[in-house]
Formats: structure tokens, C-alpha cells, sequence
């Protein structure tokens, strides 16, 4: 399980389930995948093992290049049937949702110190400043 596999953290959109039902030709499908209880349930798991839960706009994960951030507009737009993402600016190409995870991984971690998100810690060195400086 997600709580005791030695992450210290979990990402997921902040999705408003109200407004994608709407399309009623998804409608039955988001209320068949129970994205609301699944949401809540992770909050409650990751908060009962003292685990921080992050909600990130969901705004183009899908359609952004987790490469360059080049973002598919107009006819490049990828649709629901579109299951590679190709980026015609960096030559990128992976699976949509593997593309669309990464965006959502580098939305909750962007500012994190200490981030492994890009490979390496990127903690920022610190300059030691002496206190009697400036008096």
C-alpha cells in the first residue's frame, strides 16, 4: 500500500468532480471510478500515517510537455483517444499519463528544498554570513 511503501508524500489533481460530470458521455465513468471517496480515502490514509497529500491544478497537466512545458493548444490538442504524447518542440514522446504524472510530480514538489523529483537533491547552498557583519 501507498502509505507504507516509503514515500513521504502523494500528489493528485484537485479535480472539481461536479463540473466533469456535466459531459454526460463521462459522466458514467467518473462515477463508476468513485474518484471522490478515492480522494478522500487517500487523505485520510496519508494523514493517519502523518504523510502530506498534495492537490495541484489539474490545468494542462495533460496536454504540457513534462520536458520543455511547451503546452499542446488548438488542433495538437491530444484528446482522450490520444494515449502517446509526442512534443513537436523537444521530441519527447511517452505515454499521456506518464507525462501527465510527471507534470502533477513537479507541481507539488516545485519550491520543495530537498526535492528528488529531477534525480538529485537540489538543496540550494546556504552562505554562512557572520553576525557581527552589518553593525
Amino acid at each position: 500500500m501507498l502509505v507504507n511503501s516509503g514515500y513521504t508524500s502523494s500528489a493528485v489533481e484537485k479535480l472539481n468532480i461536479q463540473n466533469m460530470v456535466k459531459n454526460h458521455n463521462l459522466a458514467q465513468a467518473i462515477h463508476n471510478a468513485a474518484w471522490g471517496k478515492t480522494i478522500s480515502f487517500l487523505s485520510y490514509k496519508a494523514e493517519s500515517a502523518g504523510k502530506k497529500r498534495y492537490e495541484v491544478n489539474p490545468d494542462n497537466t495533460t496536454q504540457e510537455c513534462s520536458s520543455c512545458h511547451n503546452i499542446k493548444r488548438g488542433k495538437e490538442k491530444l484528446t482522450l483517444k490520444d494515449r502517446v504524447y509526442n512534443c513537436f518542440v523537444c521530441g519527447l514522446v511517452m505515454d499521456r499519463d506518464i507525462n501527465a504524472s510527471i507534470n502533477i510530480l513537479n507541481r507539488a514538489t516545485l519550491g520543495q528544498r530537498g526535492s528528488h523529483a529531477q534525480g538529485e537533491n537540489v538543496r540550494p547552498q546556504q552562505e554562512a554570513v557572520s553576525r557581527t557583519e552589518n553593525r
